[in-house]
């Protein structure tokens, strides 16, 4: 996180990039104004007025009652911005929303990974239009918001379980702006469909106490993250890595007692688990896996028989991702040569020739210029890439009011009102993730899985197809981080008068 800090700092403005902003140019600026956001925060949280305020916040019922109004109020927000500002989204969003149309059929032979996007939305829409309601599109929209507020308010328990109350309050507040307000709310697609599944893996994770339940509950949020966006297994994937070398360590530890004669007495130490336990745990982790996959499957039948051997695969977004002319986003020239192979086994073949020619022609030099590039398109963007995609509007009832204006709803030529003030909150939180991952010095098992998730998610968008957009459903996740890394800079910082 520190590279790509250094990248959209002191290359981002002098760097051509695919997706580069007007508002990037001038990101030197801006992380200055973050830092002075961040640190008059700080300094603000320890003025004697506001540590006497805070001293009764810290409590149970004063935290549920601000988050819970908070959440009232942030749904309420959502539901104006949605009644005044509302659009139909073009791009991916537009054949995952129109299944049926002939044009499709191609679509979704190369994508099989929509497969349950579209099967879920058919369901939402179909349950819109049941109870009488006329614009099932809406009812998508709608769900999408209400998965993000579920997100946001998620985060604000992670945070206080993981940091105190201070840390909860911070993560709420960050991601009521910055996730709960974001334009991403209008379009309903993976990236806010996924984000309350990946949070509520931490959440199951962090927040419940009972073995059984958090097995069960991780294992089942991990696969429908996963079946609405493959890059939602990544925090699944953190958690069990990081599990297993605590469980090494923890084992060498209990060998090394056992020698000395003593006994493991921590009671969160998996050598105090019964073998009861143990059996429980699997158990419910496997009934979790086999009713996510069950429910995915008749999700995912959408009464569509695609050509199996026209699915794309991961070499085909490697390809992409080192794609010198496009920087790494999407190819159409990509798209067409990956096209023109019958079956996967050629397709495969010919996108790893490719890569590889094209890892040989960048040479050291060539793949550390890409990346730096890359690194700039995925961290650069405080919008994550707001209407940057093809045919990013598809059509736009609403052109008139304030959301509208804000967001520059309707215009792909001029950069929207809000992209400064994300910018800054962005670099805030940028500055906060790079601070968690030097300076927490936890232990724990979410903590460390936190920041492994978000590392296996920036090595996927440096070696594959890079977008920002792909950042958005850990935008939680990130939001969280931050704010213990803004706690630890107080405490590392703070001179000894203000730290008693």
């Amino acid at each position: 996180m520190a590279f790509a800090l250094a990248c959209v700092v002191f290359a981002a403005p002098f760097v051509d990039y695919s997706c580069k902003t007007v508002a990037s140019t001038l990101n030197a600026a801006y992380v200055v104004m973050a830092v002075l956001v961040g640190t008059g925060l700080v300094a603000l949280v320890k003025l004697p007025a506001s540590a006497r305020l805070l001293k009764r916040m810290r409590t149970r019922k004063a935290f549920l009652l601000t988050v819970g109004i908070g959440s009232v109020l942030l749904i309420c927000l959502q539901a104006i911005i949605v009644k005044t500002s509302w659009f139909y989204a073009g791009f991916d969003v537009w054949c995952v929303t129109n299944y049926g149309n002939v044009e499709q059929t191609q679509y979704f032979s190369m994508n099989v990974n929509q497969y349950f996007m579209t099967g879920l939305f058919q369901r939402i829409m179909g349950l819109g239009l049941a109870v009488g309601l006329e614009n099932g599109y809406l009812c998508l929209v709608a769900i999408g918001c209400l998965c993000v507020s579920a997100s946001v308010v998620m985060a604000a328990f992670i945070g206080k379980r993981l940091g105190g109350y201070l840390v909860g309050y911070a993560a709420f507040f960050g991601c009521f702006v910055f996730v709960g307000l974001s334009p991403w709310i209008l379009v309903p697609y993976s990236d806010t469909y996924a984000m309350v599944w990946t949070t509520a893996v931490i959440w199951f994770l962090v927040c419940i106490d009972n073995r059984a339940a958090k097995c069960l509950g991780m294992a089942f949020c991990s696969v429908v993250a996963y079946e609405i966006k493959p890059t939602g297994i990544f925090i699944a994937a953190a958690i069990v890595l990081t599990a297993l070398c605590q469980l090494a360590r923890t084992l060498a530890g209990g060998r090394s007692l056992r020698r000395q004669g003593a006994h493991c007495s921590n009671e969160n130490s998996v050598l105090s688990w019964n073998w009861r336990q143990v059996v429980a745990c699997c158990l419910c982790a496997a009934l979790g896996l086999g009713a996510a996959f069950g429910i995915a499957s008749k999700v995912k039948d959408i009464g569509f028989e695609g050509d199996p051997e026209a699915a794309f695969t991961a070499t085909h977004f490697l390809m992409m991702g080192f794609n010198p002319e496009t920087n790494g986003i999407w190819s159409g020239d990509d798209v067409a040569e990956s096209q023109s192979h019958a079956t996967i086994a050629e397709r495969q073949s010919a996108n790893l020739r490719i890569w590889a020619q094209r890892v040989q022609d960048a040479g050291p030099v060539g793949l550390a210029k890409l990346f730096v590039k890359k690194t700039c398109t995925n961290f650069s963007d405080g919008s994550m890439a707001w209407t940057r995609e093809g045919d990013f509007y598809f059509e736009t009832p609403n052109t008139e009011g304030f959301w509208v204006q804000a967001y520059g709803i309707g215009d792909e030529d001029h950069e929207a009102p809000f992209v400064p003030l994300f910018q800054v909150v962005w670099f805030v939180v940028l500055i906060g993730v790079a601070a968690a991952c030097f300076l927490v010095r936890s232990a724990d098992v979410p903590v460390r899985s936190l920041c492994l998730a978000l590392f296996l998610l920036c090595g996927f968008v440096l070696l594959f197809e890079c977008r920002a957009r792909y950042l958005i459903l850990y935008m939680p996740c990130f939001v969280v981080l931050a704010a213990l890394g803004w706690q630890q800079l107080s405490r590392r910082f703070a001179c000894p008068a203000t730290m008693s």
